[in-house]
């Protein structure tokens, strides 16, 4: 049988207590520090969170007003056109321009009416210069009217005046009537030369889309995306329809082209989001799984 010498018990178990009271503030301390540590980690992952959502809210306000951008331009530009249209119009009725609607159109061996090539290479102007890149088109079948021949002679020359300062931010200018007639100015595509002999406009969203049975309160109103064949671009239109003593003139537009708006909404994002546009009626503009689908 061993014995071992009190002072020996005592100072093994003065060595145990301290070993047990440094365990137990190792513990406590540890405790203390991932406490801490976790309180600091959820609120700097609090802040961060914060900061983000911030960021992406800037991001959004800001995005949204730049792409608006385009498309109250569009809208004003249209109102300009429009207010020319309306203060201009009467002027014409004393005049006979007849002489200058058959300077600018030609018979067609489909019953179509529209401008020749030469006119969209060139057209000499009053003043001595040349009006570029505008093409007619007159559906078959429609009675050329003098009132008709004064609302083209007048579209034409309102086109030609806006839509070279105009081109800078949109692909083209165009009007289009109820008599299934459209005049454009679209540099690189010949609208007009292009048409089908068989396209009746009125059937076509870009010019329904601003009637009187969809747009009663003939204000200006947005298409939803679709594709123009005769152009062979996916696009989004802005219309106005004109009218005067509760007639509907016509109806001047712009286009938006979608490969443009696509290619920024999918290509200008932040990391980890992307974008997507719609109307504000709801109507998907462009979504990544959907234009490249």
């Amino acid at each position: 049988m061993t014995y071992f010498p009190l002072a020996t018990i005592k100072k093994s178990i003065k060595q145990s207590l301290i070993v047990t009271t440094l365990i137990k503030m190792i513990i406590s301390i540890t405790i203390v520090v991932l406490l801490t540590s976790s309180v600091v980690y959820f609120f700097v992952l609090s802040e961060l969170e914060q900061q983000s959502v911030s960021n992406l809210e800037n991001y959004i306000s800001e995005r949204g007003m730049n792409e608006s951008t385009s498309f109250q331009l569009a809208e004003d530009n249209q109102k300009a056109f429009k207010f020319s249209f309306l203060s201009e119009w009467e002027k014409t009725q004393s005049l006979n321009v007849s002489e200058r609607f058959n300077e600018l159109f030609e018979k067609q061996k489909d019953d179509t009416n529209r401008m020749p090539l030469s006119i969209y290479e060139g057209k000499r102007r009053l003043d001595g210069s040349l009006s570029y890149y505008i093409s007619g088109y007159i559906g078959k079948n429609v009675t050329i009217t003098p009132e008709l021949q004064q609302k083209i002679i007048l579209s034409y020359q309102l086109i030609d005046r806006f839509a070279q300062a105009w081109h800078t931010s949109f692909p083209n200018l165009y009007i289009s009537t109820p008599e299934n007639v459209a005049i454009y100015h679209w540099p690189g595509i010949t609208w007009g030369l292009n048409a089908s002999a068989d396209l009746d406009i009125n059937d076509e969203e870009w010019v329904y889309v601003a009637n009187s049975e969809n747009n009663p309160g003939r204000e200006q109103v947005w298409t939803g995306l679709y594709f123009d064949q005769t152009a062979n671009e996916w696009v989004v239109s802005g219309e106005t329809p004109i009218y005067i003593n509760d007639q509907h003139m016509l109806t001047v537009g712009n286009d938006i082209l979608l490969k443009d708006l696509i290619n920024r909404t999918y290509n200008d994002h932040l990391q980890g989001t992307y974008n997507f546009i719609i109307k504000d009626n709801g109507r998907l503009i462009a979504h990544l799984n959907v234009n490249r689908s």
